[in-house]
C-alpha cells in the first residue's frame, strides 16, 4: 500500500508542475499573441482542450480503479458463499 500512495504522490507533483508550468507557458503565449486577438483566442480553446482531456483522464482513471474494487469484492463474496455452502454440505453429510 506505501508503493501505491508514493506514486500517486509522485504522479500528484507531477501533475502540479506539468499544470503550473504550463499555465506559464500559456501566459506568455497569450501575452505574445496580444497583438493579434485570433491567436489568443487559439490559445484559450489549447488551454480549454488541455484542462478538458486532463480531467477526463482523471475521472477515468478513479473510475477504472473503483469498478476493479468492486469486482474484486463480488469475487470475494462469491468465494466466501461458495465456501460456506461447501462447508454446510459437509456438516449436513456427517
Amino acid at each position: 500500500m506505501k508503493k501505491l500512495n508514493r506514486e500517486n504522490i509522485i504522479y500528484m507533483l507531477l501533475s502540479i508542475l506539468l499544470v503550473v508550468g504550463g499555465y506559464w507557458f500559456l501566459r506568455y503565449a497569450y501575452q505574445v499573441a496580444d497583438a493579434a486577438p485570433f491567436s489568443q483566442e487559439i490559445v484559450l480553446v489549447i488551454l480549454g482542450t488541455i484542462i478538458t482531456i486532463l480531467i477526463t483522464a482523471i475521472l477515468l482513471n478513479k473510475q477504472t480503479e473503483v469498478e476493479l474494487k468492486k469486482e474484486e469484492n463480488i469475487k470475494f463474496i462469491e468465494l466466501k458463499t461458495d465456501l460456506d455452502s461447501h462447508s454446510k454440505c459437509i456438516t449436513c453429510n456427517e
